[in-house]
């Protein structure tokens, strides 16, 4: 389902399949507060894992032991709107980590 509060998204992005990914992302910053700054506190690989584990149902990759996910609870689209937003969080802390490492031009 797509946030109703994603009201002003591009139409090549809706054509792309990506709107129901903004929405989730939308839900997880907004909704539950995982915001940059929530993480970039994620040891390396966690978001990853995050989006391995809701693809597959695969234990091995939870990163939140004692979390219980059914994967396609929701259905198909539901699920991989979840991992691929897991995938552009982990995008998001890789971009800020490198700018941080940048070195400032004067």
């Amino acid at each position: 389902m797509i946030d109703p509060r994603i009201t002003d998204l591009p139409a090549f992005l809706k054509e792309a399949g990506l709107e129901p990914v903004v929405s989730q992302r939308y839900h997880q910053i907004h909704d539950e507060g995982f915001d940059l700054e929530h993480d970039q506190a994620q040891p390396d690989g966690t978001l990853v894992n995050a989006a391995i584990w809701f693809l597959t149902g695969d234990e091995a990759f939870c990163p939140w032991p004692g979390t219980r996910h059914v994967p396609d609870k929701k259905g198909r689209i539901d699920t991989l709107a979840k991992a691929s937003a897991f995938l552009a969080a982990e995008i998001a802390r890789l971009k800020a980590s490198e700018q941080e490492k940048a070195p400032r031009q004067e």
